[in-house]
């Protein structure tokens, strides 16, 4: 008797899967069952896997997404094949007649650039230059921009980069989008684009604004319509020293001040107001950055803020006033689970000594922790670690490696014992001068709770990676990698790759 799994299962096990197109492609060929579960999945976002990968060739890289264009192709309308017949567009394959399932129906997420992308990739680059080129182009694009709105009854993320259309014209875009969640795009896309979705959306979630240096009147007004906005991230494009740039923007998100959860303006300095901070009164996630100059006004504001459900707090940038810091984190009610200062470092007038006592007193629920420290520091330190028992990750930031040596911080470390500790990170820290307290620190560690290791921009002797590599091979350590000098990502963090020097 052959057994076989319920299709509630199968369906769960390969939505785990997701990112791993190998296993779920050979999944199409087992059975029709298997086919039928891996398909909605594989066409969720069906163009994210045209790019060329680091171990393949270009012509490779062409020829899936000739083959993947090919398969939309298929898919398109009687009208549509018409209207591509009439303007003899030469592709370099022939459309088959009907693909045997309906795969655009199932696209979730879709981003402009990749529609554009595929188009370049696929089709020769003899048939899209001049004037009658760039009309074809703008045919076929057209086409694929038809077919995923016609057919896709819930596209929920939309990324807009580059577009040529009008969204709101293509037929069942009204449908498809009405249920967009997430939208990413740049203040540079006309207004028009935004007017557009203003017609259609009503109900996004997540607004990313990868590039803002300007007001655009179309955004504004989108995020003005929207009925509750829960995150907002604001990304590059501010000029160093210039403030105010999106006067309207500000406007705009205090519409959305009552429902707005996330704030991540750390990568923007000028493009929103720091005085708009205040008006988030249930903010769970605060991302800020402090530039040059910031003026009394500003620092009393913030000092004067009042965010009762604040969990997660990152500042980047110039010095803040341990004031502000203190202000924030006091009145969350208990509610305080990740403090990450990066980019700056105290001077001794910063007092940040009376910041580790407040998050021992306020933060019982303290996760992860980034912070400077320095020798008046440790005690306060040592307590922290003793009283805060779900601490997952630390970032330590040392003012001077010869006290930290001297002191030991790897015996601190041993002695508080921190049980939930998966990620352990630290700067300015020799650990040529630490062999003895790291040996002793791995070793009162549990194989059942692996640690992370990080050290940033210092070098590893060679008895150190020794050690390193006996509790690798034990499993007290997951991982242990020596970091570029200036990375200052939360440790809670996953590192980007071009930032790891190496994985000893």
């Amino acid at each position: 008797m052959t057994l076989r799994l319920p299709e509630d299962i199968l369906k769960e096990i390969f939505e785990n899967l997701e990112d791993e197109t190998g296993p779920l492609f050979s999944s199409l060929l087992v059975n029709r069952l298997w086919c039928l579960n891996v398909i909605p999945i594989l066409w969720k976002n069906p163009l994210k896997n045209q790019f060329k990968k680091a171990s393949e060739n270009l012509l490779t890289c062409q020829h899936r997404c000739t083959l993947l264009l090919r398969t939309l192709l298929s898919c398109l309308s009687d009208e549509s094949r018409s209207l591509l017949s009439k303007n003899r567009l030469e592709l370099p394959f022939q459309i088959s007649q009907r693909a045997l399932f309906d795969y655009p129906m199932h696209c979730k997420k879709l981003r402009t650039s990749d529609v554009s992308m595929l188009v370049w990739s696929a089709v020769e680059r003899k048939q899209i230059s001049g004037q009658r080129g760039k009309f074809l182009f703008f045919v076929l694009e057209q086409e694929l921009y038809k077919l995923f709105f016609s057919r896709s009854s819930a596209i929920q993320q939309f990324t807009l980069c580059s577009m040529l259309h009008s969204i709101q014209l293509f037929p069942g875009a009204t449908t498809s989008l009405a249920n967009l969640s997430v939208l990413r795009c740049s203040t540079e896309s006309h207004e028009s684009f935004f007017f557009g979705l203003a017609q259609i959306c009503e109900r996004i979630k997540v607004i990313i604004v990868d590039f803002c240096d300007k007001d655009n009147d179309g955004l504004n007004f989108l995020i003005c319509v929207q009925n509750g906005v829960n995150c907002f991230e604001c990304k590059h494009g501010s000029i160093h020293g210039q403030e105010n740039q999106c006067p309207n923007l500000n406007i705009a998100l205090q519409t959305q001040a009552h429902s707005l959860k996330k704030l991540d303006i750390i990568d923007n300095m000028g493009g929103i107001l720091l005085d708009t901070i205040c008006s988030f009164i249930n903010l769970r996630c605060l991302k800020f950055a402090i530039s040059d100059g910031i003026s009394d006004v500003v620092v009393n504001n913030l000092r004067n803020a009042e965010i009762p459900n604040l969990e997660t707090l990152e500042v980047r940038g110039e010095p803040i006033s341990v004031n502000v810091l203190l202000s924030l984190i006091k009145n969350t009610r208990g509610n305080f689970q990740k403090l990450h200062l990066c980019g700056w470092r105290p001077s001794v007038d910063d007092n940040l000594g009376i910041l580790l006592p407040l998050l021992r007193k306020h933060c019982p629920r303290l996760r992860s922790l980034s912070t400077w420290i320095g020798e008046d520091d440790l005690i306060n330190l040592e307590l922290l670690l003793s009283s805060c028992y779900e601490l997952e990750s630390i970032f330590l930031r040392v003012y001077s490696n010869e006290l930290m040596s001297r002191y030991g911080i790897f015996n601190l470390l041993k002695r508080t014992n921190p049980k939930n500790l998966r990620k352990l990170k630290l700067e300015h820290l020799f650990l040529l001068d630490e062999e003895e307290g790291l040996e002793m620190f791995l070793k009162s560690r549990s194989i059942k709770m692996p640690l992370n290791l990080e050290v940033v921009g210092n070098l590893i002797s060679q008895d150190s990676s020794e050690i390193i590599s006996t509790y690798r091979f034990n499993g007290v350590l997951k991982n242990a990698k020596l970091l570029c000098f200036g990375e200052d990502s939360a440790p809670d963090q996953q590192t980007p790759h071009w930032k790891i020097d190496v994985i000893i």
